[in-house]
């Protein structure tokens, strides 16, 4: 008898515990379908969500047991592999912009002789920007006191509107350390790693350090609106025509169909990639295809959505305007007609002679003077580079390069 009552509160509390797993799970689902309506509404970023996430885990872990919570998170939202505390930050008094709705998060890795490059870039996103800026930057470690150092020489007026966070170049640790550095370029393959190392950050925008802003960060920020629930990455194709495609014609491992796509300008939910298997696919994929991948990180982006389509979110050409084009004729049909948002000078042509228009654009920025008029100075400083190279292919559609920036800075004006 007392056998079978203990067997019958064992049953009991066994249903009890099943009961309040579901109710957990549906509650979860509910939050992030009620926070992407929001986010749909309002074309903001949702916030930060892990911090729910968190939360709601530890419920389930409360009631319920940690094993439970296996059932709610793909991979760990806490990575043990990382350090993720900067080695630097900005200004405290602006500290508040990491949690702040209306801000802006802004992501690039910085090795070698990347550095100027980079503090023009970021130069070019706070020029044409309102809204406060966060930078999380991946820095070597050589350069990330001179990094600091020129940031904080800002003005103030442009460094009220900013904080940042530097942080070391780092991989799992349970990786090959030297084998992932070395892949492609320098530490460019840093950025597939970033969701496990910004656990406190919901969404950013990453770019690769030879981009410039043509247009405010925000703009480009919005197209996060446009996400639908299953999509975590918003990319560029890496090309507009199959005649000229890479990836359509000499990869030798899967891709984005039909032409792949361009990782140089990302955006990137974190908290949706942390709920994926981004991390340990990302890893498996490079074991498999290793020996046939071109483009390093790039082509393991590639390899993911070819696998995972639904996540992926294709966003125009305009937002990632590269040479490939212009440097034959003239393929990228939206920056025909809106104008270059984001140009991407990637083969170091914002350094050689090869697209000479890139280089142009990159002079401009990178003379001007912070808080110098944008209408007088920016715009025909900018204009007088380009009638230098109106004979190059790019230079020939040197209005692309202008049309859009110069329509940022009369709204500036108003």
């Amino acid at each position: 008898m007392c056998y079978k009552q203990l067997s019958h509160v064992r049953t009991n509390m066994i249903k009890a515990t099943i009961f309040v797993l579901l109710l957990a799970i549906i509650f979860y689902y509910s939050l992030r379908k009620l926070i992407h309506e929001s986010f749909l509404q309002d074309g903001k970023s949702p916030g930060n969500i892990y911090i729910n996430q968190k939360n709601i885990l530890h419920e389930i872990k409360l009631y319920t047991g940690p094993e439970n919570t296996k059932a709610i998170s793909e991979e760990p939202l806490v990575d043990s592999k990382f350090d993720v505390q900067p080695i630097m930050e900005g200004s405290k008094k602006n500290k508040h912009f990491l949690h702040q709705k209306n801000s802006i998060h802004l992501s690039l890795v910085v090795c070698g002789d990347r550095l100027e490059e980079s503090v023009v870039l970021l130069k070019s996103a706070v020029l044409l920007t309102d809204q406060p800026l966060v930078f999380h930057l991946f820095v070597e470690d050589h350069l990330q006191k001179n990094f600091q150092d020129q940031l904080d020489f800002w003005p103030d007026s442009f460094r009220n509107k900013i904080f940042y966070r530097i942080f070391a170049i780092q991989y799992p640790s349970d990786q090959n350390q030297e084998e992932w550095w070395k892949l492609f370029k320098p530490c460019a393959s840093q950025r597939l790693f970033i969701p496990h190392i910004l656990i406190d950050v919901d969404s950013l925008l990453y770019v690769d350090t030879d981009v410039l802003f043509l247009s405010p960060v925000t703009a480009i920020w919005e197209i996060f609106s446009k996400f639908s629930e299953s999509h975590t990455t918003g990319l560029a194709p890496e090309h507009e025509d199959a005649g000229t495609g890479w990836y359509n014609r000499f990869a030798q491992h899967p891709f984005f169909k039909p032409l792949g796509v361009n990782s140089g300008v990302m955006l990137m939910n974190l908290t949706r990639i942390r709920c994926t298997k981004w991390q340990s696919l990302i890893i498996e994929y490079y074991k498999t295809y290793r020996y046939k991948i071109v483009y390093g990180d790039q082509d393991l982006v590639n390899i993911y959505f070819h696998f995972n389509a639904d996540e992926l979110y294709i966003f125009d050409c305009h937002w990632n305007y590269r040479p490939d084009h212009c440097m034959y004729m003239s393929v990228c049909k939206s920056a025909e007609k809106e104008g270059a948002a984001i140009i991407h000078g990637c083969r170091r042509v914002m350094h050689n002679d090869q697209q000479p228009a890139f280089r142009s654009v990159y002079r401009t920025f990178k003379k001007h003077r912070f808080g110098a008029d944008l209408q007088h100075e920016l715009l025909p400083n900018l204009k007088r580079e380009l009638s230098t190279v109106a004979s190059t292919n790019c230079g020939k559609v040197a209005y692309i390069f202008v049309k859009r920036l110069q329509g940022e800075v009369l709204k500036i004006l108003q």
